[in-house]
């Protein structure tokens, strides 16, 4: 009786390895945007209007069942997702920069989020790197510095993606000229 016992419990554990989700076994949905408006510096802060897209992000993602929220240690993303990170108590896991898109897949298979909804908020730069290590084959090879209301949803739906792009909350804040100087 303790033998059988023995046997189905390894059994079961190794019915659960087996079901360990993958990109071809489950179907995995990502939100993709970039980090909202920032002061220029190296690790700037949002600014007054950042931290309104900040808000638009939540009121967007609230009610769409986010697993994890993935960004890169920079303060402008992790303060991007902040109103929707409290709001909706979504836990956190952070990816090194890189402009591959690799350090972001190893962290989700890492954390084991295939098969969930996440949120990724990224560099600018990264963003065509990202999409390719996700499987778009047709990622612009640039992302404008200056697109914060723009992202994208990719559906992996067991190996097969699906690439929709986005837009949410307000349209970014025009960029003021300076005068010329020449009076």
């Amino acid at each position: 009786m303790k033998c059988s016992s023995i046997v189905i419990g390894c059994m079961i554990c190794l019915m659960i390895a087996a079901c360990t989700r993958t990109p071809e076994n489950s179907v995995t949905k990502i939100y993709l945007i970039p980090h909202a408006e920032a002061y220029p510096a190296f690790n700037g802060s949002l600014t007054w209007y950042g931290r309104l897209r900040a808000g638009d992000l939540m009121r967007w993602l609230r009610d769409s069942t986010i697993h994890r929220i993935y960004f890169n240690p920079f303060a402008r993303c992790e303060h991007t997702a902040d109103s929707l990170r409290k709001i909706s108590h979504i836990d956190t896991a952070y990816f090194r920069w890189d402009d591959s898109g690799a350090s972001l897949i190893h962290s989700i298979t890492a954390h084991r989020d295939y098969g969930r909804h996440l949120l990724v908020i990224a560099l600018p730069e990264e963003i065509p790197g990202i999409l390719r290590a996700l499987g778009v084959n047709q990622a612009p090879a640039q992302f404008p510095d200056s697109a914060f209301d723009q992202g994208f949803i990719i559906q992996i739906d067991h190996g097969k993606v699906i690439f929709m792009p986005v837009r949410y909350g307000r349209p970014p804040m025009p960029v003021r000229t300076l005068p010329s100087g020449n009076n």
